[in-house]
């Protein structure tokens, strides 16, 4: 926990990535919905792989999470979590008096 500024610098490109994958969902979702409905082989195709991940793994409340538009979405929602946890980690952190520690987290959230 000590060095993930480190950490945050380092991946700053691969998080680029999601930057450019997220800013593109509503893009690629309405690609997949025209496929689902257009192209019967694709349709199938999900379904089948749908069904597969869902039998081989359950959300802990039980509901399946491998409909495919909702792991898509998944995406954009999970790295817009990072300033947020970064900022939890700052504020615990300086109640704490673990300077260390906030000083990375802030170097993460910059």
């Amino acid at each position: 926990y000590i060095t993930i500024g480190d950490i945050f610098e380092k991946m700053k490109t691969e998080f680029l990535v999601y930057c450019m994958v997220s800013s593109r969902m509503k893009t690629a979702i309405e690609f997949l919905a025209d496929q689902i409905t257009g192209n019967p082989e694709t349709r199938e195709s999900i379904k089948k792989l749908q069904k597969d991940a869902a039998n081989n793994y359950k959300h802990k409340d039980d509901r399946t999470i491998f409909d495919l538009k909702d792991l898509l979405q998944m995406i954009p929602q999970h790295i817009m979590r990072y300033p947020m946890m970064l900022g939890e980690i700052q504020k615990h952190a300086n109640a704490s008096k673990k300077r260390d520690i906030e000083k990375e987290a802030r170097k993460a959230n910059d």
